[in-house]
């Protein structure tokens, strides 16, 4: 009882220091002294936008109740001009015209509810948003690699996992919990086709059925993307093949997941697919260099911080948006912390050279 009270206790706290921030105009304040030492454009990264509970089909904290995210877009329109990240990576390019209103929103993954709960939204607020969609996914009812454990784990009626040597109980949340983190870090290290491999053992091992998913519509399909991408509200970028670490890739491991897709998207989408988003948020010079060989413009990243003028084109940062992120705690906990950061960067620089002068 006493802890649940601490909770709402920090909570009330947290939202009234938020509050206090954003009403007595200090956000706005330090975002234009941010602005006038240099400007900076922001790109956010979402996953998923569901309704109610989070499910097993991916990580709970990527998935961001709709409510909280229609609230979001209401706040980001009246704050930040939304534009396309084709418009962003032009203006990059071009050198000319960059504003530090400019806001790009982005979905990765391809998720289902991208089309049934984000596509509305930004219709209704004539803004746009990039999906980086793996094409090997289109339309399939199979989850990314990193997901299917947790969904298995919460299936499962078993109290034991043994694969590969690994024997230890799965029977309490946090048992689950230390299972999946296992499995995911040892997933990592696979290519696909072993990865494939070692969860149908994963499977076995569980007494999970390779049907499980087979009656649900769980990914974007080919119309879905169809019909989002012939909008002016949405742009398509690629994911990469099979949703691999890229860093953990060999090079030819890393041109498949690039080129191949590219070939993909070069047949089926209605307008080309010039953008990457790195799976995880990793990278690594191979990559980059894959991406440039294969005709990519630009690339994002999930390194959090801004945009800036002099920003590598592969390299762009993001910030995340999670299930717990509130419209106030995205404005204050994470962009009115990195427009603080970099007063005070500029600060300590100031000093240095002033020292040294």
């Amino acid at each position: 009882m006493f802890s649940h009270a601490m909770k709402y206790a920090k909570k009330l706290v947290k939202w009234l220091l938020f509050s206090s921030l954003y009403y007595s105009g200090g956000f706005n304040l330090i975002r234009y002294v941010s602005d006038r030492l240099e400007k900076k454009a922001v790109i956010l990264c979402y996953h998923r936008v569901v309704d109610g509970k989070a499910d097993y089909y991916s990580a709970p904290g990527t998935q961001l109740e709709s409510r909280n995210f229609r609230s979001q877009l209401k706040l980001w329109s009246k704050k930040y001009k939304i534009i396309p990240l084709s418009e962003l990576v032009a203006i990059l390019k071009d050198g000319y015209g960059f504003n530090s209103s400019y806001m790009v929103l982005t979905f990765d993954d391809g998720f289902k509810d991208g089309f049934t709960h984000v596509f509305p939204v930004l219709k209704e607020f004539a803004v746009s948003g990039t999906f980086f969609v793996s094409a090997n996914f289109i339309g399939k009812n199979s989850l990314f690699w990193q997901n299917q454990p947790r969904y298995y784990l919460s299936l499962t009626t078993r109290d034991r996992l043994k694969w590969k040597g690994i024997d230890f109980p799965i029977v309490s949340k946090n048992d689950k919990l230390r299972a999946e983190c296992i499995l995911k870090e040892k997933l990592g290290l696979m290519g696909p086709e072993k990865r494939e491999a070692d969860l149908y053992r994963i499977r076995q091992s569980l007494g999970i059925n390779n049907d499980a998913l087979s009656d649900k519509e769980i990914m974007l399909n080919h119309n879905d993307i169809y019909q989002m991408q012939s909008s002016p509200f949405v742009e398509v970028g690629s994911h990469s093949m099979s949703h691999s670490i890229l860093s953990n890739c060999p090079p030819d491991q890393i041109e498949f997941e690039v080129k191949e897709e590219r070939k993909i998207w070069d047949s089926t989408a209605s307008i080309p697919v010039v953008f990457f988003a790195y799976p995880f948020g990793i990278y690594s010079e191979s990559a980059m260099a894959s991406l440039q060989s294969n005709g990519y413009e630009a690339a994002v990243t999930l390194r959090e911080g801004f945009v800036r003028k002099s920003d590598d084109l592969y390299q762009l940062n993001r910030i995340s948006v999670f299930r717990d992120d509130t419209t106030l705690s995205v404005m204050i906990r994470k962009l009115l912390r990195l427009y603080l950061r970099h007063i005070f960067s500029n600060i300590k620089s100031f000093l240095i050279w002033k020292f040294k002068k």
